[in-house]
């Protein structure tokens, strides 16, 4: 069988989306789903800042193999679900692709719940914070998967 990709996107690839393509593709493994993670951004430049990093170690993510990539029609097309870190992003991706909208969502309104993941290199939400409601969340997405 053909796995399924699942594509996270949001501002910059640098840390909230390879975060998110990191612990899903672990947490599907040990599961055995049949998907498996990518991840870009609507305007990736940056790498991975260093608090980043040291934060995510908490969850066993390295972004060891993490080069930031700019969201394109084409992955959006390939890929069997998009989910977005805010609404805007939701929104810019589906003017970009306009017949992908049916599998476009953000991660927090896919699993069932409100409210938006925000970025913590724009906001005072730290890296912790904000991974841990990832990490929350891919948990609830994993279940609905395998379901």
């Amino acid at each position: 069988m053909a796995r399924k990709i699942v594509l996270f996107v949001c501002l910059g690839n640098a840390c909230r989306s390879p975060f998110a393509e990191e612990l899903f593709n672990k947490l599907a493994e040990e599961k055995g789903l049949e998907w498996r993670a990518l991840s870009a951004g609507i305007e990736p430049g940056i790498d991975t800042p260093l608090e980043a990093r040291k934060a995510a170690r908490e969850f066993g993510v390295t972004f060891a193999e993490h080069t930031p990539r700019i969201v394109t029609r084409k992955l959006l097309e390939a890929s069997d679900l998009v989910l977005t870190m805010e609404g805007w992003q939701k929104e810019e991706l589906i003017r970009t692709c306009p017949h992908c909208w049916d599998k476009i969502y953000t991660l927090t309104e896919y699993v069932g719940e409100t409210g938006e993941i925000p970025d913590p290199y724009l906001s005072p939400a730290t890296y912790t914070q904000v991974y841990r409601q990832i990490d929350r969340l891919l948990h609830k997405l994993v279940e609905k998967l395998s379901k």
